[in-house]
């Protein structure tokens, strides 16, 4: 049985993909096709349908055929309540407040 450390660590390095990003963000407000998601993305059908097949094999995203074409939707929105809590948290901690704390804290700590 895989550890939950090694859970997590396989699904961070899911996120951890420019163009995965950008799939996940774009299937965000509507499902979209193989198509229309390389050329938002400006990018080859082969490295849109990898990606895609990463996303879908972790649970990411489905897809559903409609006429003959493969519309890919987000299966749970849970995820960019995930992304806003890390963009939040990156936020947070490159402040300049955040900075100067830490560097006083580490100052106090060596002092």
């Amino acid at each position: 049985m895989e550890s939950k450390n090694n859970q997590l660590l396989k699904f961070l390095k899911v996120l951890c993909d420019d163009t995965r990003l950008a799939i996940l963000n774009n299937l965000k407000e509507s499902e979209k096709n193989n198509e229309e998601l390389q050329n938002l993305l400006k990018k080859s059908q082969s490295t849109i349908s990898h990606q895609l097949n990463i996303l879908i094999d972790n649970d990411l995203v489905d897809f559903e055929v409609k006429e003959n074409y493969k519309y890919y939707k987000v299966k749970n929105q849970t995820i960019f309540k995930l992304l806003s809590r890390i963009e939040g948290f990156i936020e947070k901690t490159t402040s300049e407040d955040f900075r100067e704390r830490r560097k006083r804290n580490l100052f106090d700590i060596l002092t």
